[in-house]
């Protein structure tokens, strides 16, 4: 080979060389901002994941706390007989703020309030007791009913 001949091929080679290198650094660029975007990726899927296996025991500890607050029917009956209690004396508070005697019915509103406080304790009591259904039931009545006779008397004071 002549000379002339070398240094084209060299200049070829050279130019091949400088192109090949220019395509490496746009290569290597490009892999560095791919590497970022797989890492993102990866950070985000552990997160999930994390995410994921935290909210298992969660799960399992809702079925439990639903499981356990399945109430009894004793426990519905003892519950429904406190609502009405607290209906009633509502409704007799109610009408001894709404009047206007000339009289302060603070008084008379604690003592309604007082009974209330004590029925349901008295119905807890119950309920929570070792004695038959059907003997709870007649308890609760009882109490039901002993609570509202006392709201009368104490709505007779009023007059």
């Amino acid at each position: 080979m002549r000379r002339g001949e070398l240094l084209n091929l060299n200049r070829e080679l050279y130019e091949k060389a400088e192109k090949y290198k220019a395509m490496y650094e746009e290569l290597k660029a490009e892999n560095a901002e791919l590497s970022k975007k797989v890492e993102l990726l990866w950070n985000d899927n552990k997160a999930l994941s994390e995410k994921q296996n935290a909210t298992e025991p969660l799960k399992e500890l809702e079925k439990k706390v639903i499981n356990q607050a399945k109430f009894t029917e004793e426990e519905k009956y003892g519950a429904s007989a406190i609502g009405k209690i607290v209906v009633k004396a509502t409704a007799y508070c109610n009408k001894l703020t709404s009047s206007n005697d000339g009289y302060d019915p603070k008084e008379l509103v604690n003592l309604i309030l007082g009974r209330t406080e004590v029925a349901k304790a008295e119905i807890l009591r119950i309920v929570n007791s070792d004695l038959e259904a059907e003997r709870k039931s007649e308890l609760i009545d009882n109490c039901k009913k002993s609570a509202e006779d006392y709201f009368e008397s104490v709505m007779a004071q009023k007059e």
